[in-house]
């Protein structure tokens, strides 16, 4: 009997301490063979008994730390060998762990702490042991004491701020193309425990501009790595780069996955891939027994998948629900991804740009399916990149015939309104404007671009009125130019557009309707505080009066009740008025009925707020309505930009602005100190009427050109203080009070009076 126990201990002292995450895979071929097959791989389980012996057999301890009555011979067996590196106290916890002796890893958590806890020990431990093995000792039912438990859990953040490290992920990607077996399987290891990140470090191999062919060996520990590791490359797919796309396609050739069969089939395709990555796709096929489908078919097939998806996103699209998910998305520079929080209707969303990019590479002519693709492309690069995005930037990979053709323009113009991408809208303008020339401009160019006058959105329909204007001008001798006007459905729609841009400055206009004037007064001191230019309504009248004033407002917020009318009312009334058809609403309101819930809810434009909100508050009702609205965001340079067209258009078409307004009571021969100093506070004052603070600054030109300039040095100094501080978000300060500073400029000499407006 005791030769039989002693046998049994000498076998337990051959078994490996250790379990291989990788076992699965290693009773068979070599995974990271050239020609290995792709296996299955669990996350760092402790499920298998492999292990590996420790140093020599030293025979039992009698008393050296160890109970004389222990029974177990695994203990026994362990605690002969002496564990003293990092590795072998892993692989001892880790035993331990397996048969539940708590009071033996906490013996060896304890050596752990008296060899010193570091990040490449850490390291080493956890990828000895596996990730779950340390994970299992942080579970409540675990018995060990709180310090033991603190010291797993400083293994754990030291090993995971080791493998995320950025250096040592693309160390191991390249790793994965070392001919020694045990590189690539510690490498692979590195690459799994970092979750997301070793995933990145892989994708971004393969998109950045020095890299090889993958070799089969990255295949296969891309195969392994989950489905996080597809979304990633299905995101890193719509590159710009063909070199990038032909790698990632050679390193998902094999995988047989259903999910990256359109982008692979539309790169086997593609007109613009190598031939010899297209010949490998072929050849990968062909071992399947599989053919490759045309490229008419894969196109139609994307084009069907993405409809689902953008439905799936109409559908999620309004809802403000949580970021939920993670996804993938592509740098902008085209050669690295990154990990972004989602909605269900991000998700939607980016499957459906995914499947657009893949049928726009096949597309061969111009019909609305593809137009709808192109939009959809459109929109989502205007997102991700706003101010740099252009219609001719993503249509590069469409053929010349197509891309370079109005009637493709005039097509995408129809599907991005038909889907309402205002940023798709906004772009398709812009690319029909390429077209816009005095008399000889398409009609159905001209007739989409009537059309966006019409739009709920106010970069849209501000960018058709401004290259309908450019249609009109006329380049004249001298450098001059000369309005010529033309007829079309929509003229005077232009006029209301335009008279529109006038009022537009640096800043956003906001409405606040209804409440009492202390929370309107609280409102608009929020507003203040998030930049916002504010104009009040107490009743539903004066709100339909300043509606119908055309001014530009961007946003909406409704105070409590207002009289005269409901709440389902005012909105129906807000809404029928085109310029703010699209107009985000905040109610705030301390409670409201089970109508005006409805309401609420009927309009996804929409969003509800209590009331007084603090300034916390505030931010995410204003970040809310960003969701909502979903619109083009108006910089303060389009705003500027925008309003001196409109004031141009007018002075052309109906000579100086002052010259149809009627005159107004001030006298109009200035010639004293406190009357030029009386006009330049009218110039400055903003509550002025625009028309009286313009015939004020043309009065002090004529004062000063008559009389001299009589106010002191420093007051005409102070105007350019005031222009430099509030010129830049106020227009029309800059138009009157510029004048004023080139008739003192005048009166010095300093430039010539026949550069100074009269």
């Amino acid at each position: 009997m005791i030769t039989a126990i002693r046998t049994f201990a000498k076998l337990l002292l051959l078994l490996p301490v250790w379990a291989d995450p990788l076992l699965p895979l290693a009773f068979g071929q070599d995974p990271f063979e050239v020609n290995g097959a792709v296996g299955n791989q669990e996350s760092d389980d402790v499920l298998t008994a492999k292990t590996t012996a420790n140093s020599g057999d030293q025979g039992l301890l009698d008393s050296q730390g160890l109970n004389p009555n222990e029974r177990s011979a695994v203990v026994r067996s362990i605690r002969s060998s002496m564990p003293s590196t990092a590795t072998e106290l892993a692989r001892a916890i880790q035993l331990m762990t397996k048969i539940r002796r708590w009071d033996e890893v906490q013996h060896w958590l304890d050596e752990v702490v008296r060899l010193g806890i570091d990040e490449t020990k850490a390291t080493q431990m956890v990828q000895t042991a596996g990730t779950q093995t340390f994970l299992n000792l942080m579970q409540a039912d675990v018995e060990i004491s709180a310090s033991h438990r603190a010291s797993v859990k400083r293994i754990l953040d030291l090993a995971n701020a080791s493998a995320v490290d950025p250096k040592r992920l693309r160390a191991n990607v390249l790793l994965l193309q070392s001919p020694n077996k045990s590189d690539r399987i510690r490498a692979f290891r590195t690459l799994q425990s970092a979750g997301n990140r070793g995933i990145a470090a892989l994708i971004d191999h393969q998109l950045s501009e020095q890299a090889s062919a993958p070799n089969a060996t990255m295949s296969e520990a891309f195969s392994l790595m989950g489905k996080s590791a597809l979304s990633a490359w299905q995101a890193a797919m719509v590159t710009p780069h063909e070199d990038a796309r032909g790698r990632l396609a050679l390193l998902a050739a094999r995988l047989g996955e259903p999910s990256l069969s359109i982008q692979l089939c539309s790169a086997a395709n593609d007109v613009q891939m190598d031939n010899q990555i297209k010949d490998e796709l072929n050849r990968v096929a062909a071992e399947r027994n599989k053919s490759i489908p045309s490229g008419s078919v894969i196109q139609r097939y994307a084009l069907d998948q993405m409809q689902k998806s953008l439905d799936e996103f109409q559908r999620s699209r309004w809802t403000d629900d949580a970021d939920a998910f993670t996804t993938w998305r592509l740098a902008p520079n085209g050669r690295s991804v990154l990990e972004r929080p989602a909605r269900v209707a991000d998700l939607a969303w980016n499957r459906a740009v995914q499947l657009a990019h893949s049928a726009l590479r096949l597309s061969d002519s111009a019909d609305i399916d593809s137009a709808l693709a192109m939009a959809v492309v459109l929109e989502d690069t205007a997102r991700q990149s706003p101010g740099t995005a252009s219609f001719e930037d993503v249509a590069s990979i469409l053929p010349m015939v197509i891309k370079d053709s109005f009637e493709f323009g005039v097509l995408v113009w129809d599907a991005s309104e038909k889907a309402e991408l205002s940023s798709a809208q906004l772009h398709a303008v812009r690319n029909l404007s390429r077209w816009v020339q005095p008399n000889a401009m398409p009609n159905p160019v001209r007739d989409r671009l009537a059309q966006a006058l019409s739009s709920g959105y106010a970069a849209v329909r501000y960018e058709a009125a401004e290259s309908l204007v450019r249609a009109m001008v006329v380049d004249q001798e001298e450098g001059s130019t000369k309005l010529v006007d033309f007829a079309f459905d929509g003229r005077n729609r232009l006029e209301r557009i335009l008279a529109e841009m006038r009022g537009l400055e640096g800043r956003p206009l906001a409405l606040i309707v209804g409440g009492s004037t202390d929370l309107r007064a609280h409102t608009k001191g929020l507003l203040d505080a998030f930049s916002f230019r504010v104009t009040e309504a107490a009743s539903a009248t004066q709100t339909m009066s300043l509606l119908r004033e055309g001014l530009p407002i961007e946003s909406i917020f409704i105070v409590e009740r207002v009289l005269e009318m409901d709440l389902g009312q005012l909105v129906q009334r807000i809404r029928a008025n085109p310029a703010t058809a699209r107009c985000p609403i905040a109610i705030l309101a301390a409670s409201l009925s089970r109508g005006e819930h409805s309401v609420a809810a009927a309009d996804p434009r929409v969003v509800l707020g209590s009331i007084p909100p603090d300034e916390a508050g505030f931010a995410d009702i204003l970040r809310r309505m960003n969701i909502v609205t979903q619109s083009p965001k108006l910089e303060s340079a389009n705003r500027i930009a925008w309003n001196e067209i409109s004031w141009s258009y007018w002075n052309d078409r109906q000579g100086q602005f002052i010259s149809t307004q009627p005159k107004l009571s001030f006298e109009t021969v200035v010639e004293s100190p406190a009357g030029q100093m009386n006009l330049i506070a009218i110039v400055s004052d903003k509550s002025q009427p625009l028309p009286k603070r313009e015939q004020a600054s043309q009065i002090f030109v004529q004062s000063v050109k008559r009389f001299g300039l009589l106010i002191s040095t420093e007051t005409a100094n102070a105007q350019y203080d005031e222009y430099n501080t509030r010129g830049p978000d106020e227009l029309d300060l800059r138009v009157v009070l510029g004048r004023v500073l080139d008739a003192i400029e005048a009166s010095k000499s300093a430039k010539p009076w026949s550069e100074v407006a009269p």
